[in-house]
């Protein structure tokens, strides 16, 4: 068993982050926030309930198109191992990825770029006003410069190895 094989957040890690996310956004006078929890998951009654203990000023939900999320937003607090976060940043705005000690990420997967396992010092950069570039991150796990378009370069190594005999088609 390797120490990058569980990449899940524990439950309590994941409320901690909610309401220390909520509370900083709050300090620094962000009125109008959003939380949207990932598809799937079911826990949208819970959280209600934790921003009323804590008196969380925010709007959560569990669903909708994640484009009208992004352009609503002016940026996004989230989670380092997910395709929002690529998607985000591909669209330009700034984001704050989280990493929540303990993880058993690889750290030499996010070389170059800014993550967040403090929150004082999320905190800091907000207040600051200091949005990191993470068009190097994007790179890294798009390779976007190499490959602008993906689907479109595949599609023509399919059609080559089909030409050339390398691939038949059934």
């Amino acid at each position: 068993s390797s120490q990058y094989d569980d990449f899940s957040t524990k439950t309590c890690h994941e409320y901690q982050f909610f309401v220390e996310t909520m509370l900083a956004l709050s300090v620094l006078g962000f009125s109008e926030v959003r939380f949207k929890l990932h598809p799937g998951n079911r826990k949208k009654h819970y959280y209600k309930m934790i921003a009323r203990h804590f008196g969380l000023n925010c709007e959560l939900f569990d669903g909708g198109p994640f484009k009208e999320f992004n352009n609503w937003a002016d940026f996004a607090i989230g989670p380092a191992m997910s395709g929002a976060m690529i998607e985000f940043i591909a669209s330009g705005k700034p984001y704050f990825p989280i990493l929540q000690i303990p993880h058993p990420v690889n750290m030499k997967y996010f070389h170059g770029s800014v993550v967040y396992s403090d929150m004082e010092k999320l905190k800091a950069d907000l207040e600051r006003g200091h949005y990191p570039d993470q068009r190097p991150l994007l790179e890294e796990f798009t390779s976007y410069s190499d490959i602008p378009n993906a689907a479109e370069r595949t599609w023509n190594v399919l059609r080559g190895l089909v030409a050339n005999d390398q691939l038949t088609p059934d």
